[in-house]
């Protein structure tokens, strides 16, 4: 790590560097211009992001997802094609694009699930209505993404590995908000016992 006066001038150095040669610097494995670039325009991004996913928390996550791969992928940049931060935008634009569709996808897999699990527990006998209902409305009230990864998890039998790699989230993540919505599923149905 440079003593602080050193990395304060390279800071300021890079402050003053356009996007084009941090694009150039960063695809050469800089990771200072990197950041710079980051420092830039992710809040730029991260709201484009918001705006079409409608989740804060999913467009931070796809954001960081960009950023990691945008270490990679500098050198696709071409500088006659625009400005960084169209392409940048761009990139954005087309993680926003493949996460619905994803999600499109997922939705209606979910859905035909659902419909599958509440005819099967529609045969059961009048004994299990009450708490077939109250699981179903427990289920309902957890935020949509604890929701489809308890779906997921429970209902089709995928391990939680399987579920990341199909949604393309990270292990962490899927395994935080299964955790999350098993407290908040269990939280509500001793709540309404």
């Amino acid at each position: 790590m440079p003593p602080p006066d050193l990395a304060t001038s390279i800071a300021e150095s890079l402050g003053s560097l356009d996007d084009v040669t941090l694009m150039h610097l960063a695809s050469a494995g800089d990771s200072s211009a990197l950041a710079e670039i980051y420092d830039r325009h992710a809040p730029l991004i991260h709201s484009v992001l918001t705006q079409k996913l409608g989740d804060p928390v999913e467009s931070q996550d796809i954001l960081h997802d960009i950023f990691v791969k945008l270490h990679t992928k500098c050198a696709h940049y071409n500088p006659a094609f625009g400005k960084p931060v169209a392409w940048l935008l761009t990139v954005a634009r087309n993680a926003a694009i493949d996460k619905l569709r994803k999600r499109s996808l997922h939705q209606k897999y979910v859905n035909q699930q659902m419909q599958e699990y509440e005819e099967n527990a529609s045969m059961h006998s009048a004994v299990h209505q009450d708490e077939v209902a109250l699981l179903h409305h427990c289920i309902g009230i957890l935020p949509n993404q604890q929701r489809d990864m308890l779906q997921l998890a429970y209902f089709s039998g995928l391990t939680q590995q399987e579920i990341s790699d199909s949604m393309d989230q990270p292990l962490g993540s899927v395994k935080a908000w299964i955790r999350r919505g098993l407290v908040k599923l269990k939280d509500c149905v001793e709540g309404n016992l």
